[in-house]
C-alpha cells in the first residue's frame, strides 16, 4: 500500500493518552513546579481545574465531597492541550500538521515527566484520530468515489429510506495480536445539525487504538509510533481517490 502524505486533512482531534498505575500526588517533592518549569518553553500557558466529586458511603449515609485538581498546558497558539491529572496525562492536537510534529511533543512532555516523576508505571496507552469529513458537493448519501463502500453499506440498505435518517454511526473492534492493542474504529454520518434530518455531506472516522500492556516506559513511544502506522493504514483502506483528490497528495 502506499504511503501518502496530504496537504490537507479533515482531522478534528488528535488525542494521545496515558494512564497512570497509582493515585499520583502531583505536588510532592515539588515535582510540579519543576515539571512545570520543564515544559514551559512548549506548553507556557497553565491552568488549574478544580473538580468535586461525591463520595456516597450508603451504609453510614455519609455523603462527603473530595476536590480533584487537575492542570491543563497550552501552547501560545492554543492548538496543543496537556491535561495532567492524578490518573492520567492526555495530549490534544486541534490543528494536525503530521505525525513528527504531534510526536516530537509528545515526546518532550513524557520524557519530562517520567525523569520528575519516578519511578512512575502506566497501565493504559491510546492514540485517536477523529476526522471529520464534509464534502461540498455531490448527492449527501453518495460516498462511492470517496470512501470504501463497506462504510455505508448500512444505509444503502436501510428499510426506513436513507432521506429520512437523522443519525447513521457504526463501529467494530479489532484485536491486534502483533502488539497486544486493540483498534475501534466509529464511522458514519454523525450529522452536526442532529436531531435534525441529515441535509449535509458530513462523515465521522474516528480510529482509537489503545493497550492496556505497558511493561517498560521506553516502550510509550514505540508504541505511538507503531499505534500511527496502524491507523494510517486503516484511513487509506478506508477512502477513495476521490477524497486523496480534495486531500492534494504530496508528490
Amino acid at each position: 500500500m502506499d504511503d501518502f502524505k496530504y496537504e490537507k486533512n479533515f482531522l478534528t482531534n488528535v488525542i494521545f493518552r496515558l494512564d497512570i498505575g497509582s493515585i499520583l500526588d502531583l505536588n510532592a517533592n515539588d515535582n510540579f513546579t519543576k515539571f512545570k518549569k520543564d515544559v514551559f518553553e512548549i506548553l507556557p500557558i497553565s491552568s488549574e481545574v478544580k473538580n468535586i466529586t461525591k463520595n456516597v458511603n450508603i451504609e453510614l449515609n455519609i455523603i462527603t465531597d473530595k476536590e480533584n485538581i487537575s492542570y491543563v498546558f497550552e501552547n501560545q497558539e492554543r492548538t496543543y492541550k496537556f491535561s495532567l491529572s492524578q490518573s492520567n496525562l492526555v495530549i490534544e492536537c486541534t490543528k494536525y500538521k503530521n505525525f513528527p510534529d504531534f510526536y516530537e511533543i509528545i515526546e518532550k512532555i513524557i520524557n519530562s515527566f517520567t525523569k520528575i516523576y519516578k519511578p512512575i508505571s502506566f497501565i493504559r496507552l491510546g492514540l485517536r484520530y477523529v476526522n471529520q469529513i464534509k464534502i461540498e458537493r455531490g448527492h449527501t448519501f453518495i460516498w462511492k468515489d470517496y470512501l470504501d463502500k463497506s462504510l455505508t453499506a448500512s444505509m444503502d440498505i436501510f428499510l426506513g429510506g436513507r432521506e429520512n435518517l437523522s443519525r447513521a454511526m457504526s463501529s467494530f473492534t479489532m484485536n491486534n495480536d502483533d502488539n497486544n492493542s486493540k483498534l475501534v474504529i466509529i464511522y458514519g454520518m454523525y450529522n452536526s445539525d442532529f436531531p435534525s434530518k441529515i441535509y449535509n455531506k458530513e462523515f465521522i472516522l474516528d480510529f482509537d487504538c489503545f493497550t492496556d500492556e505497558i511493561e517498560r516506559n521506553e516502550d510509550i513511544l514505540i508504541k505511538l509510533s507503531d499505534f500511527n502506522e496502524v491507523i494510517k493504514k486503516m484511513f487509506e483502506l478506508s477512502i477513495k481517490d476521490g477524497l486523496r483528490k480534495i486531500m492534494k497528495i504530496i508528490e
